[in-house]
């Protein structure tokens, strides 16, 4: 029998991208700005960087793995995901290829096989895809020719108000939730 594939996002499903980015702002500017400060993801205009400092930002947050949590219940999801009899896959925008494989092993997502897919060096994917669950509508958009059954939005303060046209994809408020949507999908049970 063929697994079905469950296609992941790193930053914001899995690593906790805000936390990071408010400890690298503050030590960085000696700021206290809280994770409720970041009301966009245009941070060059949030935090009016120039280019230089933009891409230095990013430098900053994927210098090290310090300081980067694991999202609540990621983890825990991705394991019962696994033995439930999914296949797992890691699709990400990052260029940070190192910090993201320190990450994922740091953090124990090596226990899991995934196969990486880094969009920034390689655009278009070679296989379709059963389920993703992302952060970011756009990329979902943009993966909607590979995904064959459905696709999954995890609420993030950030995008609450992103207006779900044609109904793309549907929106879960935690990996728990998550979980059990997908099993049930796929199995038909809770």
């Amino acid at each position: 029998m063929i697994k079905s594939i469950i296609a992941l996002d790193i930053d914001s499903v899995l690593a906790d991208f805000r936390y990071k980015l408010v400890y690298v702002i503050n030590d960085w500017f000696g700021k206290n700005i809280k994770e409720s400060d970041i009301v966009t993801t245009d941070l060059q205009n949030l935090f009016c960087l120039n280019d230089e400092e933009y891409k230095e930002l990013f430098e900053r947050i994927f210098a090290d793995t310090n300081n980067f949590p694991v999202i609540e219940g990621a983890y825990e999801g991705c394991k019962e995901l696994k033995e439930s009899g999914f296949d797992l896959m890691i699709i990400t925008s990052r260029r940070y290829m190192t910090h993201t494989y320190s990450w994922l092993k740091k953090n124990g997502f090596e226990d899991f096989d995934m196969k990486i897919h880094f969009l920034h060096y390689y655009p278009e994917l070679t296989n379709n895809i059963e389920y993703i669950l992302d952060d970011y509508p756009k990329k979902i958009a943009r993966l909607l020719p590979y995904i064959t059954k459905r696709s999954y939005l995890l609420e993030t303060p950030l995008n609450k108000k992103y207006i779900n046209l044609n109904r793309r994809y549907r929106i879960v408020k935690s990996w728990p939730e998550f979980v059990e949507k997908v099993v049930r999908d796929e199995f038909g049970r809770p």
